[in-house]
């Protein structure tokens, strides 16, 4: 992927592949200049390969699509993945769906979202958002011209009554 000059599109979902697999082709994507689609859903990637791939966005100006829905992704790559929403315009679809985001990366997306001017489709349904983060994500709204589909179904995670 590194040096390779005619491949646009990357379909490798459901594939297991782990942490240090995501990594390497998080590094490799930082120079391509070719693909624009990388689907690697559904597979095992976590933290670190999350936060590779944030980098990756902010050096990659071919990449219009993004799917990192369902794996173990969590806080730290998802407010590294948000950082990187403020210096990437070339990026137009983003899918974090189904993965374990709280707060603080609904507010690293949201400060994101402020910014950037070329993302029009995002993913985050079925993370665990409480409500600071869903109004940080509803104020951005106001701020963003450019999302026009905003993905937000099961979000909502409830604290237990001995949370409260």
């Amino acid at each position: 992927l590194r040096f390779n000059s005619t491949l646009q599109s990357l379909h490798i979902a459901s594939n297991y592949l782990t942490d240090s697999s995501g990594s390497v082709i998080a590094e490799a994507l930082e120079n391509n200049t070719t693909l624009t689609l990388l689907d690697i859903h559904r597979n095992c990637l976590e933290n670190p390969s999350g936060c590779l791939f944030a980098r990756m966005l902010q050096r990659n100006a071919s990449l219009t699509f993004l799917n990192l829905r369902l794996n173990r992704l969590r806080d730290d790559a998802g407010e590294a993945l948000g950082e990187s929403l403020k210096t990437n315009f070339t990026l137009t679809h983003l899918d974090l769906g189904q993965n374990s985001f709280g707060d603080e990366t609904a507010l690293s997306i949201a400060a994101g979202l402020k910014l950037n001017s070329a993302l029009s489709s995002l993913r985050l349904d079925r993370n665990q958002f409480e409500e600071e983060g869903g109004t940080a994500l509803g104020e951005a709204l106001l701020h963003n011209s450019t999302l026009t589909f905003l993905d937000l179904a099961n979000i909502c995670h409830q604290k237990s009554s001995s949370q409260k």
